[in-house]
């Protein structure tokens, strides 16, 4: 099936909306349709595209039967202008079993570990789609196994992610893809914790989190070592050689917290990362190649109603 022909069912399916009940087993079912259209200042570059319009789909179901749950959302993209722009990937097909406060859920997840709108140094986990919203940018499904301990106002959690997930690149013509004029395609490599480079599809990453409420604050701590998706390193062989894309090894440690004073809310989000470098050659350099460092993003909101 063709990738137009999938999104014309996922549209479809979008707007039919579905619940259904047999005994103790519960079916749902929901999606969302949107246009979409960006545009750039003038380049004046014929090999790129100065805007787009296409149509986003997400279609969801949901099973539920004690001590069972599944979910599986597929999310695509059409782009009427940039053709290689269009995508269709899996956001979430997994199995969840629950049994008092443990749940062990196996399969494609997105997590998101954010408290604040623009900048988030700590929601990291899930590969991205590099040619959507800058601001925001489409999480691709990751798969792992997540198990999840309720202790009271408290959550403790731990992942074990066993494939890296390549980001979805942006295409040749996109203004997003900073690498057109040396490749418009660029390979995907991993650099290993050893320093090697390698086109490995499995790596082993894991995550623990812990997240608690208390007195109107809410606080997680966490930390993470797997391949980073979001700052790639180039990796360039001159004279005129390919350019690779390199997705660095990051061992992580973050943190989350939100405080409510009088109708405000105070935000915070930082991390820690430490990369583990690549073992290249003098005669090979890296660009964009990340140096450890501490990234904190401080947030504020206030809600005010005005009366009539």
């Amino acid at each position: 099936m063709s990738l137009r022909t999938s999104l014309a069912c996922l549209a479809i399916a979008c707007l039919v909306p579905h619940v259904a009940s047999a005994a103790s087993l519960i079916l749902s079912s929901r999606g969302q349709v949107a246009l979409e259209a960006r545009g750039f200042l003038p380049d004046d570059d014929a090999a790129t595209t100065d805007y787009g319009l296409g149509l986003f789909g997400r279609v969801e179901a949901r099973l539920k039967k004690r001590p069972w749950s599944a979910r599986m959302r597929v999310a695509g993209r059409v782009d009427t202008v940039d053709k290689q722009r269009s995508y269709a990937w899996i956001e979430e097909l997994w199995a969840e079993w629950k049994s008092g406060p443990v749940r062990l859920r196996v399969g494609a997840d997105i997590v998101n570990w954010t408290a604040t709108e623009a900048f988030h140094p700590a929601d990291v986990l899930n590969s991205r789609n590099l040619d959507s919203d800058f601001k925001n940018l489409d999480k691709v499904g990751e798969p792992m196994v997540r198990l999840a301990v309720d202790a009271g106002d408290g959550l403790l959690e731990l992942f074990a992610l066993p494939m890296v997930v390549r980001p979805l690149k942006p295409s040749p013509r996109s203004r997003f893809n900073f690498l057109r004029s040396l490749d418009p395609d660029p390979r995907v490599r991993i650099i290993e914790t050893n320093g090697t480079i390698s086109n490995h599809k499995l790596a082993p990453q894991g995550a623990l989190r812990w997240s608690q409420s208390f007195r109107g604050a809410d606080l997680s701590l966490q930390a993470i070592h797997h391949v980073d998706r979001g700052q790639p390193a180039i990796l360039f062989v001159p004279p005129a050689g390919p350019a690779t894309m390199l997705l660095q090894t990051v061992t992580h440690a973050g943190l989350t917290y939100t405080q409510t004073v009088r109708g405000a809310i105070l935000k915070l989000e930082g991390a820690y990362r430490h990369f583990w470098p690549a073992d290249t050659s003098p005669t090979a350099p890296l660009a964009f190649d990340d140096r450890d460092h501490l990234q904190l993003a401080p947030g504020f909101e206030y809600t005010r109603t005005i009366p009539r």
